[in-house]
């Protein structure tokens, strides 16, 4: 996810990428805005609080969408203005030295970009286009030898959490009609990115040797699971979503132009 020796990692490549896009529409003004919570043994936790630790609520809203009460918002305009703020955040994030890693990841981190146009005249309030979340899913745990009563406690939570996302999209591949979403914060968190109005990637990493064979294998079937989901759409929002665009058409003429300009490009 992040950089590391020369590779610029998802997230950089990510932002930049959504940085440069913008940039290639000068006409039209854009901001960005950044969330970045973990689940650590099923806490929400808002690493862009000032404390380390700083817990937060889930709240779903009246179209069943998940969100957060009183999180963090940074905005940013430019890469370095990003990076500086996500390192900061990054250190508050709860991690530990494993056999494999100085630097263990002992929660799932999620991280959200959302990208608002300022609409032509002064009074006019952003608009909402969309958002990208990068989910950092720490790996399924052993318990090792020696391990410490507080890494028992993480690598449980982790397992726990890594199962109820398992019986998640095993429900929607199934056609259940109870999905498990409230079995665990780590899939509440991750509802709205199993709804049609989404598009979502999975990345899985592997390593090679016998010795990691077992986690290989169990990532692999994981992976294949994940890609067999049918997203199905929240009606509401979609129809939410489509009355915002057309009061739009009708308010900002400029808005049309710059929908047709954007068409033209692709």
């Amino acid at each position: 996810m992040q950089s590391c020796r020369g590779n610029s990692g998802i997230v950089a490549s990510s932002v930049e990428a959504l940085l440069s896009w913008a940039a290639g529409m000068p006409q039209r003004r854009f901001e960005f805005t950044l969330e970045y919570v973990e689940v650590y043994c099923n806490d929400c936790r808002d690493l862009l609080a000032s404390s380390q630790g700083s817990k937060v609520a889930i709240q779903s809203d009246k179209n069943n969408r998940t969100k957060i009460s009183k999180q963090e918002t940074e905005r940013f305009s430019t890469y370095d203005e990003f990076e500086r703020k996500f390192k900061d955040a990054n250190k508050r994030r709860a991690t530990a030295a494993t056999a494999l890693n100085r630097s263990s990841s002992r929660s799932h981190a999620i991280l959200t970009i959302r990208v608002f146009e300022q609409p032509q005249g002064e009074s006019a309030l952003p608009y909402a286009l969309g958002k990208i979340q990068l989910v950092d899913l720490a790996g399924s745990e052993k318990f090792e030898p020696g391990s410490s009563s507080v890494q028992i406690q993480e690598a449980k939570f982790i397992n726990i959490s890594l199962s109820a996302l398992s019986r998640v999209i095993t429900a929607l591949n199934t056609d259940s009609d109870v999905i498990p979403y409230r079995e665990s914060k780590l899939t509440r968190l991750l509802q709205e990115a199993f709804s049609g109005n989404s598009r979502t990637l999975v990345i899985c990493n592997i390593a090679p040797g016998r010795k990691f064979l077992s986690g290989t294998r169990s990532t692999i079937e994981f992976a294949t699971k994940a890609k067999s989901v049918k997203a199905t759409k929240n009606e509401a929002a979609e129809k939410e979503a489509q009355q915002r665009i057309e009061r739009r058409r009708n308010e900002d003429p400029e808005f049309n132009i710059a929908v047709q300009a954007e068409a033209d490009r692709q």
